[in-house]
């Protein structure tokens, strides 16, 4: 019996006879609906145990039903009388009902024993419940509602079946249209889910949802308070206690003051709780990550399994205040997760200070002080308790291979799996001087730690090699080569790259407790160097500052300070005392008046620094900040006095000494300022630092805080509110800043200074003795008073580098020369103090050479006897590390045999080419003007008409637009390469680093002699131009001027040709922009005589001529009429400031191409006929009479305006040649100093000019004398062959290498996002470039094999100049289709023609081959391409967040004007 149905109402079987199916069918009628049917015997067995139940049932119900009624007594009696009657009627109605049916329905034989085989079942529901009644009535109710719904519908469902059964079973309660509640009701199978109404309650009564909606709410709750978050929720609680914020609002830098006693533990706790809320952030978002974006909530990786860069620098900050539990998971994370087997090049400098000092600040933390953060694996005895150590002691084993170098001074970075140093891929090869000396508190601690002795010696002797250097007065420039141990250049600052050398000399004395005072007498030398030369105040408030010196001691005092320059006030006070505070120092008997002056000059110098903060909207100082300062400025004996107080007014006085531009304000959340002011608080007792660093601290919290608990950010503008974030917490924030404003409202007996030494990552490393295993090994040198090593013996041999056995390419170089011999520095100084007085003797003197100056700073060729050195250092790095070291950065093995084996060094000439030394004076509108007007001569003015002559107007159009599209995405691709990898001297440098070293020479070599046979073609040019006024005057005379102009605009160096180039071009522009304007009034009938032409010449004589090869012919025209363009490229090479400069010269190329050629081309198109007589009568391509712009003017009667557009056109001829001089001489003194070209063309003089090439490319104009010969024709003509096609070969590989340097960029993994710049056709317009360049190739070859017959007038008599039709660079000589067009009469002609006009690919093809030969040079392959080495590094986020935040503030008619210029 199925007890959950015992009536098989759910499978639809009542009744159904035994055959039947079990499986109902919704078309049959049940067969209890037929009256006529008979009842089988099971039925009346079933029908006689229901009756016989309810009535049982129904008894039950009546006295449960007169108890109910006396127990509500408190109902009126009315409604309990009703209720009585109504449920007295309704049971007997529904007992007489049933009692009557199952009479009715009983066969009489089974009347008296139909209840023999039934037994009640076991779970009776109660039917004395006063619930019931209301149930029932709603039962009834919800019944008759879905019975008349089901009955209206048609449906016949299962619940209809339910209804039936039950109508059958209760015919009285049907008829009266009411319904007894089941009675199984707690077991309703049938009742459709809700949908139909049945059994359906409010939301807010049934108990599932209402259960659901409180369990949610008291969950909700639960995560709000916090209990279920852990440790990652206390902080974003806590943000939101930050009340005291709003309460100190009006509190400024005097915060406390006047207010009574400050609870400084209770500000601490301020601090902690800022400590908590970053350190969750970056658990709850970057866990494990090297980088943290608050704001975008997201992490990033600097090595492919992580560093730990941030975790590590934070440990010994959890430990100070007390953070057990967050620094357990920091210490899990080390144990499991923390490698430092990864493939990563890594800083040397930064990994030492940040992760080695992190990793042994923590070893002596939790073994010095055990209840700071106690956690049972720091115990002593237990398994983990050597964690910190075991890992510093490994990665400090792999940072030992920065040190094997040829001099000892570190490389700039390791890689860490492999265990090798790696140079510096920027500053030409030199690491900074700040990084190579501050890596030796960390491995002399690590030294007395393991006892290994060598970690001591390495890093020691770093020390000495600098001081060998002899630097004047302590004072080190910034840059030092790894592989010579010599300084590189003469600049001199406290700020970035040369602070913490001299921070690290005195915590080098005081760490081993006073005991090596060599450091102490460096530190003291330093200091009077930075009295004498850096030391200076401001006007008129008299702020102290410590200005640079970026051209030497002997060059100007700049007065910017960087942030960083703030670490001073504290080391100085720290090193007069020695640690004790100010009252216990000056008990001692060491104490001296030059200790006084230090404290006074710390406290001036914090003074300035806190004005720093002041100064900004926010609060927070920016990242650089300039002071007016006087001509000439004070010394630092002069008499000053600076306010006491920092005015808050907007326009108060002292103001006027600070000024922080848009691009430095900046705030990194850097600790300088907060450094010194607990140094200053723990030596001097002074209240007023602390309450400076209270002021501090607000401002970060105001303005640096991540809304929803995200941390802190660094700010991109900290000078305006709200500020602009860089979605960046610095580790240093975590490490230093908080640590240090810890420490500030800290007791002092929290590390004492007498007893540790902060390293520059304010890691806390502990004084030691040195004890008898270490000792200083070295001593110093005699010097002199000025600091200078005493050498009365030396000469300029003493300062040559040596070349010793295992030297780098970079010894015996200018790599090593420039800079590294103050020798000559001192020399030019005093030559120059001599010859003050005398300007013509300092004029001649600037022309001698200067032996550190190149074009380019190092030599790639090297001989058989350097192929050890180069393998040593100079190889280029490769991802094929199975290679033996010989082979890396190789194209091949050397050739053996005799001392003529030869090899390419890829490494060394990387580095060479793409770092320049000369002058950077070029500015952006010198580099803007080279590229919209820059080169543009007789090919446009004089030679277009030649190409109208051959093509027709329509053919020119589109010839010009197809070569311009060509070009425009060159000059994109180059402008990538040339802000990237700036280069002096050639473009064969993106060749050789991308293509192969091969085509890097022949490209060098092609691009030289193109300019070299430009200047006599320029100057011939010239001269006939000038024969327009009057052709009788001597061609010579002219010559010689122009000749004389062109060299000795270039004799005032770069500077020069810009200023020319400026003039030269701003002419050009105006004359073109007149002609385009009188051209279209012109055309329209603005002159009577001619009345409306419209586009009369392009139906007769025809848009057309000469059919396809005539619009080939002037393709090749248009291609020569742009040459010139690529030197906005090479010009970027001295330009001041790339970045900003190029991107803008670059879009003026799209002008250029325009306004230029497209929109003044079409005019004359539309003015002048291709059948023009004077198109066909042309004496030269300088011929100003056959320029298609005079004769459209004077067609109109204009008299004056072509003697001004010949004047244009003079103008032009003389900028070309002023370019060819510039290009060629640049171009020959970078092959000379690459090997490529006598080693004399690279002599540079003092003033930045490559003075020799300059000669060389002077004297070949003097070829110019040719104009007046009779033969001067055909040597003209095969000097233009030689580099006709010499721009095409350029262009097109500048496309390539583009091409190539983006495929090895993203082999890198990296996004051209990182670029400085990217063009903006992208790959696909470099593509695009190289493919038309091919088809300029090859238009020209059918051309030249397969000429236009068109044969040229003879010549004038007296011998004038015959043109040839080939082209020059700059469209001299721009012919239709290349050189000697002469009429075809034999094969001996065809085959001169051919040569004439193609002869530069066979030239080329023979340089290629030749070099590949000789060098056995192959291919690069993109693993192989360095994209690192002279690579920019312009701190892309800053600067790109900068632009954003510029384009914002821009009306929409300036970004547009930007976008386009």
């Amino acid at each position: 019996m199925n007890v959950r149905d015992p009536f098989n109402i759910r499978n639809g079987s009542l009744n159904r006879p035994p055959i039947a199916t079990w499986k109902s069918s919704r078309g049959s009628n049940p067969p209890f609906n037929n009256p006529n049917h008979n009842l089988s015997p099971l039925h009346h067995i079933i029908r006689t145990a229901a009756t016989a139940t309810q009535s049982a049932a129904a008894d039950l119900r009546d006295k449960a039903s007169e108890a109910v009624q006396s127990a509500q007594h408190a109902l009126a009696e009315a409604a309990a009388a009703a209720a009585a009657a109504a449920t007295t009627t309704l049971d007997d109605d529904v007992e007489a009902g049933q009692k009557k049916k199952t009479d009715d329905s009983l066969p009489p034989k089974d009347k008296d024993n139909d209840m023999s085989s039934f037994a009640v079942p076991k779970h009776v529901p109660s039917f004395t419940n006063p619930q019931r009644q209301l149930e029932d009535h709603l039962w009834a109710a919800s019944s008759s509602s879905s019975s008349s719904r089901q009955r209206s519908s048609g449906a016949t469902t299962a619940a209809s079946i339910v209804g039936g059964v039950q109508d059958l079973l209760s015919p009285n309660n049907h008829r009266r249209g009411g319904a007894a509640l089941p009675m199984y009701k707690d077991k309703p199978y049938m009742y459709p889910p809700g949908r139909d109404g049945w059994r359906q309650r409010p939301l807010y009564r049934r108990k599932r949802t209402c259960g659901v909606l409180v369990l949610v709410v008291v969950v909700g709750l639960v995560w709000w308070t916090g209990l279920f978050a852990g440790h990652q929720g206390r902080a974003v609680t806590k943000l939101n206690q930050w009340g005291w914020l709003n309460q100190e609002a009006g509190e400024s830098g005097g915060a406390g003051r006047g207010r009574g006693k400050v609870d400084w533990l209770k500000r601490r706790e301020r601090v902690v709780e800022a400590m908590e809320l970053s350190w969750d952030a970056y658990e709850r978002y970057a866990w494990g990550y090297d980088e943290f974006h608050p704001e975008s909530k997201k992490g990033r990786h600097m090595a492919p399994k992580g560093l730990g860069w941030i975790i590590i620098d934070s440990l010994d900050t959890l430990m100070l205040m007390n953070m057990t539990s967050r620094l357990t998971h920091a210490r899990e994370w080390l144990s499991k997760s923390l490698t430092w087997d990864q493939d990563q090049d890594v800083n040397t400098f930064e990994t030492t200070i940040r992760m080695l000092g992190g990793l042994l600040s923590a070893h002596y933390l939790s073994t010095e002080y055990p209840n700071l953060a106690p956690i049972p694996d720091d115990k002593l005895g237990t398994l983990g308790e050597d964690l910190y150590l075991e890992k510093a002691k490994d990665l400090a084993d792999r940072l030992m291979a920065a040190f094997d170098s040829p001099s000892g001074v570190p490389y700039a970075s390791v890689n860490l799996a492999k265990y090798k140093g790696i140079i510096s891929h920027a500053d030409m090869g030199a690491s900074s001087t700040a990084e190579t000396t501050t890596l030796q508190l960390e491995f002399k601690y690590l030294a007395k730690l393991t006892g290994e002795k060598e970690f001591w010696d390495r890093a020691e002797k770093v020390m000495k090699l600098v001081d060998d250097n002899g630097a004047r007065d302590g004072l080190v420039p910034i840059f030092i080569f790894a592989t010579t141990g010599k300084f590189q250049g003469e600049n001199i600052r406290l700020g970035s790259r040369g602070d913490s050398y001299y921070e690290y000399l005195i915590k080098q004395y005081l760490q081993t407790n006073e005991k090596e005072p060599v450091y102490r007498e460096m530190w003291r030398e330093a200091m009077q160097g930075v009295r004498k030369h850096l030391i200076t105040y401001t006007e008129p408030s008299q702020f102290t500052i410590i200005g640079e010196r970026p051209s030497g001691l002997g060059g100007e005092l700049s007065p910017k300070m960087d942030h960083l320059v703030c670490f001073m006030p504290g080391t100085i006070a720290l090193a007069a005392t020695g640690g004790l505070t100010e009252k216990e120092a000056r008990k001692l008997p060491t104490w001296t008046k030059q200790d006084d002056a230090d404290m006074q000059l710390a406290r001036e110098l914090m003074h300035t620094c806190w004005g720093m903060y002041e100064w900004m909207a926010t609060g927070l100082a920016g990242e650089i900040t300039y002071f007016n300062i006087g001509k000439p400025p004070l010394p630092e004996s002069a008499p000053h006095q600076a306010p006491a107080e920092f005015d808050p007014a907007p326009d108060a006085e002292w103001r006027k000494a600070y000024d922080v531009r848009a691009f430095d304000s900046h705030n990194l959340q850097r600790p300088e300022t907060v450094e010194s002011l607990f140094y200053m608080w723990r030596i001097t007792g002074e209240t007023k630092y602390r309450d400076w660093g209270w002021a501090m601290f607000k401002s970060f919290m105001n303005y640096t805080a991540v809304a929803d608990g995200g941390g802190f950010t660094s700010l991109t503008n900290a000078n305006k509110i709200p500020p602009t974030s860089r979605d960046n917490m610095e580790s240093f924030w975590l490490a230093e800043t908080l640590k240090y404003l810890y420490l500030l409202f800290s007791p002092d007996d929290l590390l004492p200074l007498d007893k540790v030494v902060l390293n520059t990552e304010a890691h806390p490393l502990p004084r030691f003795d040195m004890g008898p295993l270490f000792s200083t090994g070295w001593t110093r040198k005699a010097r002199d008073g000025e600091g200078k090593i005493v050498r009365p013996e030396a000469t300029m041999a003493d300062f040559r580098p040596k070349e010793e056995g295992g030297s780098s390419f970079a010894q015996g170089s200018v790599l090593s020369m420039r800079g590294a011999s103050s020798y000559y520095s001192r020399q030019e100084q005093e030559q120059d103090r001599e010859h003050a007085g005398r300007p013509v003797r300092r004029w001649l003197d600037s022309f001698r050479r200067d032996p550190g100056r190149h074009v380019t700073p190092a030599s790639v060729m090297n001989t058989a006897e350097d192929r050890h050195r180069a393998s040593m250092v100079g190889t280029r790095r490769s991802r094929d590390d199975s290679a033996p070291p010989q082979e890396r950065g190789r194209s091949r093995e050397p050739r053996q045999g005799g001392g003529g084996g030869h090899y390419f060094d890829m490494h060394a000439a990387n580095v060479g080419t793409a770092n320049s030394l000369l002058s950077r004076e070029l500015k952006g509108r010198h580099l803007q003007m080279i590229a919209i007007g820059g080169s543009i001569g007789t090919g446009l003015f004089v030679a277009s008409g030649k190409a109208l002559n051959t093509g027709g107007p329509a053919a020119v159009l589109i010839a010009y637009l197809f070569v311009g599209c060509m070009l425009y995405c060159t000059i994109q691709a180059l402008g990538e390469l040339a802000v990237t990898f700036p280069v002096a001297g050639s473009f064969s440098a993106y060749s050789t680093r991308f293509l192969d070293p091969a085509w890097g020479f022949a490209m060098g070599w092609n691009y030289a002699l193109q300019w070299l046979v430009v200047l006599p073609l320029e100057i011939i040019a010239a001269s006939i131009t000038v024969s327009y006024w009057n052709p009788n005057l001597n061609r010579a005379i002219f010559i010689t001027v122009f000749l004389l102009a062109i060299v000795v605009i270039n004799l005032f160096g770069v500077k020069g040709y810009g200023e020319a180039e400026f003039v030269f071009a701003i002419i050009k522009i105006t004359a073109v922009i007149g002609f385009i304007l009188l051209g279209i009034v012109i055309n329209i009938g603005g002159f009577p005589d001619d009345g409306y032409i419209g586009g009369r010449y392009w139906h007769d004589p025809g848009a057309f001529n000469n059919g396809f090869k005539g619009l080939c012919a002037v393709f090749v025209t248009a291609a020569f009429a742009f040459t010139g363009t690529e030197l906005v490229g090479l010009a970027a090479a001295e330009t001041q400031n790339p970045r900003r400069s190029l991107p803008t010269a670059i879009k003026q190329v799209f002008w250029r191409i325009t306004l230029f050629y497209v929109a003044s081309l079409t005019l004359v198109g539309l003015l002048v006929p291709h059948n023009h007589p004077r198109l066909l009568g042309a004496k030269s391509a300088a011929d100003a009479s056959a320029s298609p712009f005079v004769i459209a003017i004077e067609s109109a009667g204009i008299a004056i305006l072509p003697g001004v557009m010949n004047s244009v056109i003079l103008v032009a001829v003389i900028s070309v040649g002023n370019s060819a001089v510039f290009g060629s001489s640049r171009t020959l003194a970078a092959l000379a100093d690459q090997r490529q070209a006598p080693p004399i063309l690279g002599y540079v003089d003092r003033r930045g000019r490559p003075l020799v090439a300059i000669v060389v490319a002077s004297l070949v104009g003097l070829l110019g004398y040719l104009a007046d010969l009779d033969q001067q024709s055909d040597v003209l003509n095969w000097l233009l062959a030689v580099s006709g096609l010499s721009s095409i070969f350029t262009w097109g590989s500048i496309c390539l290498a583009h091409i190539r340097f983006r495929r090895a960029w993203a082999a890198r993994g990296r996004s051209p996002r990182h670029l400085a710049f990217r063009s903006q056709v992208g790959v696909a317009g470099s593509w695009l470039g190289l493919a038309l360049n091919v088809l300029v190739l090859l238009a020209q070859f059918w051309t030249a094999a397969w000429p236009i017959p068109s044969p040229l007038p003879s010549a004038p008599k007296g011998g004038a100049y015959t043109p040839p039709l080939s082209s020059a660079p700059g469209g001299v000589n721009e012919g239709a289709g290349g050189a000697a067009a002469e009429p075809i009469h034999s094969a001996r002609d065809a085959a001169q023609n051919f040569f004439l006009q193609y002869l530069c690919a066979p030239i080329v093809a023979a340089f290629y081959v030749g070099y590949k030969l000789w060098f056995r040079t192959r291919v690069v392959r993109i693993d192989e391409i360095d994209v690192d080495t002279g690579r920019r590094d312009f701190n892309l986020p800053i600067l790109i967040s900068r632009e954003v935040d510029e384009r914002r503030g821009m009306p929409r008619w300036k970004r547009v004007y930007k976008f386009l210029c």
